[in-house]
């Protein structure tokens, strides 16, 4: 007789040594039938194998990187990566405001950097960090500007949006990245 081992819902090796059946010992868990008749693991081994490897706990740590263009279409492609990434791990915090900075951080690495803009994007502990390499070495610096011109603004909106922000050196030019707080 065949039958199918399921660990939640994915096939496994049978288990080759103290398989009871249904009305086995009841003073012992054993592997039973579950309603389409396949084999199913007691609870508290599931509890250990989840533990042990992982598989079906919470996941609170994600990364993801792109490598952009060197133009301006870069902008809105790392928009909708990043929607695309914050839609997929479910991110709980604002996601307009992370586009919007994202935004900032591409447009000023094309404008005043060279080189393929990289941009990584990780959550850890509630903290999402977005980073933008590029291969300058010249730190940003924020402007002021005065009265109606159209940019100088974007490092004061990451200062303002942002939980915090910053420059870091890197082997070849430089990361900008900023933070914020999942809800």
């Amino acid at each position: 007789m065949s039958a199918t081992y399921l660990f939640d819902g994915v096939p496994m090796a049978a288990p080759h040594c103290g398989v009871r059946r249904a009305g086995g010992d009841p003073g012992r868990p054993g592997i039973r039938l579950n309603q389409s008749r396949a084999l199913r693991w007691p609870d508290s081994i599931i509890r250990r194998l989840r533990e042990f490897t992982g598989i079906g706990g919470p996941v609170t740590d994600h990364r993801a990187s792109w490598v952009l263009p060197d133009d301006l279409s870069s902008v809105p492609a790392g928009r909708r990566l990043i929607h695309a990434q914050l839609s997929e791990w479910e991110f709980p915090g604002e996601t307009d405001v992370v586009e919007l900075l994202v935004d900032e951080l591409v447009t000023n690495a094309l404008r005043h950097a060279r080189g393929q803009p990289v941009l990584t994007l990780s959550i850890r502990a509630g903290v999402l960090r977005c980073v933008v390499e590029d291969e300058t070495s010249e730190l940003p610096h924020a402007e002021s500007p005065t009265g109606c011109e159209e940019s100088g603004r974007g490092l004061q909106m990451v200062e303002l949006l942002s939980r915090r922000w910053g420059v870091e050196p890197t082997r070849t030019g430089k990361a900008v990245w900023f933070e914020v707080l999942s809800d």
